[in-house]
């Protein structure tokens, strides 16, 4: 349900999983994501595979457990998206719209540039403003991830979509929103 103020009340389904699918995205940055798809791993050799259908889009991580493909083009990545259960990605603002956009609560594990994930630090900063706001479940740790995946199998949560007539009212608001994290992260140098 989406107030006046534009935050997001996680909503639980009551629809019981018996296959569950989990869409896990790392983006299309050059940069490895190792440690998402090493998380996302650990979680996966816990699980009964028969009650999973998983797909990773890697870009340039290893291939793990799952199902893969290197990359997505945006309708095949939409689709993936619409038709999951839990979706899990990056930190990347274009990502994490595309998942509120479809109705789905993203968990989201922000890359890090002090482990050469990425160049500097908006991501983690978004995503800590984001999830400050209620807008996506922020995994921090390993442990984190397993708790939110277990969380979503049991209740998986959604959002109301968005109304796809405001894109572009919601597009200017994410830019607001990176343009103060930028002037907060200036102010602090």
């Amino acid at each position: 349900m989406t107030s006046r103020t534009g935050r997001s009340r996680g909503r639980t389904s009551t629809r019981s999983l018996e296959t569950a699918k989990i869409f896990v995205t790392v983006g299309t940055d050059h940069h490895p994501f190792d440690r998402m798809v090493n998380w996302f791993d650990s979680w996966l050799a816990t699980r009964d595979p028969d009650q999973l259908a998983t797909l990773v889009q890697r870009g340039t991580s290893r291939e793990g457990r799952s199902a893969s493909v290197q990359y997505l083009g945006f309708e095949d990545l939409q689709k993936e998206i619409k038709s999951a259960d839990i979706v899990v990605t990056h930190g990347g603002p274009g990502s994490i719209i595309e998942c509120r956009r479809w109705g789905k609560l993203p968990i989201v594990v922000p890359r890090d540039p002090a482990l050469g994930e990425h160049i500097d630090d908006h991501q983690i900063l978004f995503c800590e403003r984001m999830a400050a706001q209620g807008q996506i479940l922020l995994a921090r740790s390993a442990a984190d991830l397993a708790e939110l995946l277990d969380s979503g199998l049991a209740s998986p949560r959604t959002v109301e979509p968005f109304d796809h007539s405001h894109v572009d009212r919601t597009a200017a608001r994410i830019g607001s929103i990176v343009d103060s994290l930028v002037g907060d992260r200036g102010a602090r140098s």
